[in-house]
């Protein structure tokens, strides 16, 4: 299988990986629209991630675990 393209540009659209240099943006906007997302993404049960989570989660291909509940 082919790996996909770092970028892709299209009339003015443009597609990248994300990196980790995206992870406080990505925290940020999921923590301020966790309520909306959640009907949708499954993921977001494990929200709000810190940074450290978020890096690690996303970064190094591994996915947490259920938060417990408090």
């Amino acid at each position: 299988m082919e790996a996909l393209p770092e970028l892709v540009e299209h009339d003015g659209l443009v597609l990248r990986r994300w990196t980790v240099d995206d992870t406080e943006l990505v925290g940020t906007l999921v923590t301020a629209n966790l309520e909306h997302l959640r009907p949708y993404m499954p993921w977001i049960e494990r929200e709000p991630l810190s940074l450290d989570e978020r890096r690690g989660s996303r970064w190094a291909g591994t996915r947490p675990g259920p938060r417990a509940a408090t």
